[in-house]
């Protein structure tokens, strides 16, 4: 709807354009990839994830067979809804320009191949697809361009953009869980992200032995690994960032032209491996 051809602003000179404007839409996937538990790193593209299949396994010359995938006839396509609702404006002759606009956008039946305790693993089969949850990302986008100079030779141009983040897992039937990439642990529980540090709280280096110190739940220090448990573990941030942006300044002249952008994200944790490695070796 274009606001600005509405009797109640036809009267303000200094805006040349107000739109607004939403949007919903609906889509599915049924990509699958295997992943692996112990390091987080993806494998192939899983096709007809819900079917069972088998493997040769012949025992001392006899013929047989063996699990390599297992049955998962009730599994779904995992289905995405997004919905946003924006405001577009040009002001002040078209020097001043820009977007405000909030978003939400929902994954229903996330698609994910969990893997089994060794102790329920038969053959190859060492998990399972299913539909994990649900996650909904939400946030607000603003866009901000303006025009500081302009001549018959020379535009500088200045456009900004910044935009908020909120992932939240909000539907876990099967509980929390605990899983890790090939550095950290993380725990996918209601109410978090989707990669949210599950780990021992590090308060320090020892300085007797130098190596790093850990807090139990129970309040004591301890620098040996083996003695902490699950029970020791915190939530210590998300690798999500909360909010992220750039600003970008071009400059034309005749018909040359150059820019350069800053970018920046904020609000998230990174594990450093390297200072743990170090901590354990010394």
């Amino acid at each position: 709807m274009r606001l600005s051809n509405e009797g109640f602003m036809r009267d303000i000179p200094w805006i040349n354009n107000m739109v607004i404007r939403s949007s919903y839409g609906t889509s599915g996937n049924d990509r699958l990839y295997s992943r692996s538990s112990s390091n987080g790193s993806a494998g192939s593209l899983i096709n007809f994830a819900y079917q069972s299949y088998y493997t040769a396994d012949n025992f001392y010359g006899v013929a047989g067979y063996m699990p390599a995938t297992v049955a998962t006839p009730e599994l779904k396509w995992e289905k995405n809804q997004q919905f946003n609702v924006g405001v577009d404006f040009n002001m002040l002759h078209n020097r001043l320009y820009g977007t405000v606009e909030y978003y939400v956008r929902g994954s229903k039946d996330l698609l994910y191949y969990l893997e089994l305790p060794v102790s329920a693993q038969v053959g190859n089969a060492k998990g399972y697809n299913t539909n994990l949850g649900n996650v909904r990302n939400s946030g607000i986008e603003l866009t901000l361009g303006f025009v500081p100079v302009q001549t018959q030779d020379f535009i500088w141009t200045v456009d900004a953009n910044f935009s908020t983040l909120k992932n939240e897992v909000t539907y876990l039937p099967s509980g929390a869980y605990t899983y890790n990439n090939r550095v950290a642990s993380y725990r996918l529980e209601e109410g978090h992200s989707l990669y949210e540090f599950y780990l021992p709280q590090c308060v320090g280096v020892d300085s007797q032995t130098g190596l790093l110190s850990y807090k139990l739940h129970d309040g004591t220090i301890t620098t040996n690994k083996s003695n902490i448990t699950l029970d020791d573990y915190e939530w210590s941030g998300t690798a999500i960032p909360k909010a992220f942006g750039s600003i970008t300044n071009s400059f034309r002249w005749k018909n040359f032209d150059l820019s350069f952008m800053w970018y920046g994200s904020f609000g998230s944790k990174l594990f450093d491996y390297i200072f743990v490695e170090a901590g354990t070796l010394r």
